[in-house]
């Protein structure tokens, strides 16, 4: 639970600060080369979503029915929650050893919406087909060479990277081993 903590830590940071914290010398830049330009499609809502067990769950949309779900086919999730600082109600963090569901109060009626999902292990994929294990060759074809490399991760954004919504690919020796999807609507 540590090191995934640690990595949801260091994701936000790198989102906020623009920086990356590195935690060990085990952690190497990526270089990408201009020896192949991979061309893909713009990033766009229906690459905000994860589907699961035939259903498909949007960033943004309703928490509840996604974190039943899990729970019905993985057991209880870890919740943490804390006043919201935005909002009336409180922001969530649902989680367990595959991925990591961060909800804030801003549905209707103050219902918890989706604001950004960690997954680290499992088979959870993108909707353009990656997931953990996948290579950095596997998202350069299925994302483009149009992202923000910094450190080890590589960020996707649908508009302006301070406002909009991103996906970021944590890389470890060429191979993602964990990625982000982030609503970034708490501007």
């Amino acid at each position: 639970m540590a090191v995934l903590l640690s990595r949801i830590i260091k994701l936000i940071l790198s989102l906020i600060l623009g920086v990356y914290i590195p935690s060990g010398a085990a952690i190497t830049p990526i270089t990408l080369t201009n020896e192949k330009v991979f061309d893909a499609a713009p990033i766009e809502q229906s690459d905000f979503t994860l589907s699961y067990y035939g259903r498909t769950y949007s960033i943004g949309g309703e928490a509840s029915p996604f974190i039943q779900a899990i729970e019905q086919h993985m057991g209880a999730m870890n919740l943490i929650s804390c006043e919201a600082c935005l909002y009336q109600g409180e922001d969530k963090e649902y989680s367990n050893d595959e991925i990591v569901i961060a909800t804030i109060p801003a549905g209707r009626n103050g219902s918890d919406i989706i604001e950004s999902v960690l997954v680290v292990g499992g088979e959870w994929e993108t909707f353009r087909g990656i997931r953990a294990g996948s290579t950095l060759n596997d998202v350069m074809e299925a994302y483009g060479s149009e992202c923000v490399v910094d450190w080890d991760q590589l960020i996707y954004s649908a508009g302006e990277l301070s406002v909009s919504p991103v996906i970021i690919f944590q890389i470890e020796d060429d191979v993602v081993i964990a990625f982000y999807l982030y609503g970034n609507t708490q501007k």
